[in-house]
This record gives C-alpha cells, sequence and structure tokens, in this order.
C-alpha cells in the first residue's frame, strides 16, 4: 500500500501572502488512492479527538512501516533549500519519518455545528510553542463527488506566522465558553470570519481526489468549509508532519 503514482503532476504555488509563503501540489500521488482510503474507513472507528480546545475533528493514528513509500517524493521537494529560503533541518525531518504513522483527520458539518470553533486559522507550530516539525502535508482522500473546498492560506493583520494560537485574541477568547466551546453558531462564526478586516485568505488550494500539499508548519491555514458542506460524508485528510 501506499505506492506512488506514474503519472505525477506538481505545481509549486509561489508568492503566497506578505511574507511570500511556497506550497507544493502534487496530483495522482498515489497508484491506488482506492485502497488508502478504504483503509482509512476501515479503520475510522479507532479515531480520537484532534484537540479538545479547538475541534477539528477525529484523528486516526495507526502505524504502517509502508508510509515511507511515499518519502522519495516528499524529499525532493523539502530537501531543496531553494524553495523554502534554506528553512530545512536534516535531523528534524529523519527524526519526524521516524515517528511518523498513517494519520487521517475526519471532519463533517456536524463538527462544526459542536464546535465552530474549528473553523479559526491556525498553524501547525508556533513562535512560542514550537514542534520539531517544519513542513505540513496533507492528502485529499475523498473521491471527486465527495470533494468542497479545500485548504486555505490566511494572513492576520498582516502576518502569516504568530507567536500564540488565535484563540488567544480578544476577539475569540470573547466567543469561547469555559469548556472551550464556542457561543457563536456555525453559521454565524462563518460569516464573522469571511467579513473580518484582520483576516485574509492568502491562497485557497482547491480540495482534489489524491492530491497532495506540503507548506511549512508555522503559516496560518484552515480546512475550506462552509455550513452544509460535509453533511453526508466526512472530510478526510491523511496528514503528516515532518
Amino acid at each position: 500500500m501506499f505506492e506512488i503514482g506514474n503519472e505525477l503532476e506538481v505545481a509549486q504555488i509561489d508568492g503566497i501572502g506578505p511574507n511570500g509563503v511556497t506550497c507544493i501540489v502534487v496530483d495522482n500521488l498515489y497508484k491506488n488512492p482506492d485502497e488508502v482510503r478504504k483503509f482509512a474507513l476501515t479503520h475510522r472507528g479507532e479515531a480520537g479527538k484532534i484537540n479538545e480546545q479547538c475541534d477539528f475533528g477525529d484523528r486516526l493514528a495507526i502505524p504502517h512501516k509502508d508510509i515511507r513509500n511515499i518519502k522519495e517524493v516528499i524529499d525532493d521537494f523539502v530537501r531543496n533549500r531553494a524553495i523554502w529560503n534554506n528553512w530545512y533541518d536534516e535531523l528534524s525531518y529523519e527524526t519526524s519519518w521516524k515517528n511518523a504513522e498513517f494519520l487521517v483527520n475526519f471532519t463533517s458539518h456536524q463538527t462544526l455545528v459542536n464546535n465552530p470553533l474549528g473553523l479559526v486559522p491556525h498553524q501547525d507550530t508556533y513562535l512560542k510553542f514550537q514542534l520539531p516539525s517544519r513542513f505540513g502535508v496533507v492528502i485529499y482522500l475523498n473521491t471527486p463527488e465527495e470533494c468542497e473546498g479545500g485548504t486555505n492560506f490566511y494572513s492576520y493583520l498582516d502576518k502569516q506566522g504568530l507567536e500564540r494560537s488565535l484563540l488567544y485574541e480578544k476577539q475569540f477568547t470573547e466567543i469561547t465558553s469555559a469548556d472551550n466551546k464556542c457561543t457563536k453558531t456555525y453559521q454565524d462564526l462563518f460569516t464573522e470570519l469571511q467579513m473580518s478586516s484582520a483576516l485574509k485568505i492568502e491562497a485557497e488550494i482547491g480540495m482534489r481526489y489524491n492530491r497532495m500539499l506540503i507548506y511549512p508548519v508555522d503559516v496560518l491555514h484552515a480546512p475550506s468549509m462552509a455550513p452544509g458542506w460535509f453533511k453526508n460524508n466526512e472530510r478526510i485528510a491523511q496528514v503528516l508532519f515532518l
């Protein structure tokens, strides 16, 4: 499983936002994406909450040695220092691969009805709470008829990388209850974020079956979700932190 396809299509998107962030997009990643998708869905019942504070849905985590089959493709981009302005650390990268698991996020309309704070853009690491990982990877496992949205990259007050979570900002602490739930509805928070003068969508990368994104972990981003999407099926995204 996880064998690489023979017809990869690669795009390098440069100059995203005020920091000029780069995102690599690879289509047709897996030779047999249906097999990977089926494996994820077969083990769906083993998934647990990703984050109790800001509910992004459930995450499946299964050790699987064959996940390294995609390493050679990711290596070509991550190790290219010219792409990332030298922001690469060999030891951190290889250590992350040694600990890599088959991680899959499951998110639905109901997830965000239960706690709309999952809409708030986040980073995988922050200046004040740094993780060793340097790169995030997302692989979409929704079939074409299920695909909606994708991944958005944001800036907040013209910054794409923050010292700490947006949930510490007054705008969001005022709508967060003592048990870390949002006091606004999904629709209301969605509209508020869309109308915000502080938040700006710098790039939208569309969801496509068997598409992989590679991006720096310290950049604000979020799944592109809207009320009514993923009511009949979940958003299924394999992730890696490298």
